[in-house]
């Protein structure tokens, strides 16, 4: 009887990059199916953060948008728990260098810090307000891109240290190229109705004024 011994290390490491790539583009596929369903805003920044949460097993999640004039992040979505109806809870915006979510964008990378660790000077940023009771023991960040600048940040907590493993943060930048890009499209398609609103009105004003002969009722 002959017996022979195979190593198939090699083979095995190379299925599971295969699965592990194939579970990554469901991801974002995913991501990309639901975020085309909705040009508004809000319902745009809610179905990503739920979506984002739900494909990556995170318990709490917040978007964070960038005012491109102060250069402020405001929160403009958040999710904490189980529990679908988590109201957006007050927070003032926040300056870049005193938060996790703007070290990110000013770096334009994911960034994974344990809560434990978190930089002193992120201490301003009121954490009680976005973990609520969950007890998260890491924090996960990706910037949102769209057309190569920073138009905000996903931030994430999670009790589980591992939700996110370093060799995975190319599938949380995609995702954030994602969101970004789902972002910009939302917001101009409101500035746009903004725009046709404003010159439905200034028709409307128009008509109403070229009608007045007398000089008081056109006052």
């Amino acid at each position: 009887a002959v017996v022979v011994f195979q190593d198939i290390t090699e083979r095995k490491n190379f299925e599971d990059q295969i699965t592990r790539r194939n579970v990554e583009l469901a991801a974002q596929n995913t991501i990309a199916a639901t975020l085309s369903q909705s040009l508004h805003l809000d319902a745009t920044l809610s179905t990503a953060l739920d979506t984002v949460l739900s494909i990556l097993g995170i318990e709490i999640g917040g978007i964070f948008l960038l005012d491109p004039m102060s250069h402020l992040l405001t929160l403009r979505a958040y999710r904490s728990g189980i529990n679908p109806e988590t109201h957006l809870p007050f927070m003032p915006p926040l300056r870049l260098d005193e938060c996790l979510s703007g070290q990110c964008i000013m770096e334009m990378r994911p960034m994974v810090v344990e809560i434990a660790n978190l930089p002193n000077q992120y201490k301003s940023f009121d954490m009680a307000v976005f973990i609520g009771e969950n007890n998260p023991q890491v924090l996960v960040c990706t910037p949102l891109i769209s057309r190569g600048k920073a138009i905000g940040a996903l931030l994430l907590a999670t009790r589980h240290p591992a939700a996110i493993p370093l060799d995975r943060l190319e599938l949380l930048a995609a995702i954030g190229q994602q969101i970004g890009m789902a972002v910009e499209n939302a917001q101009l398609y409101q500035e746009t109705e903004d725009l046709a609103e404003q010159l439905t009105m200034l028709h409307q004003a128009s008509i109403a004024l070229s009608g007045q002969f007398n000089l008081a009722q056109l006052y």
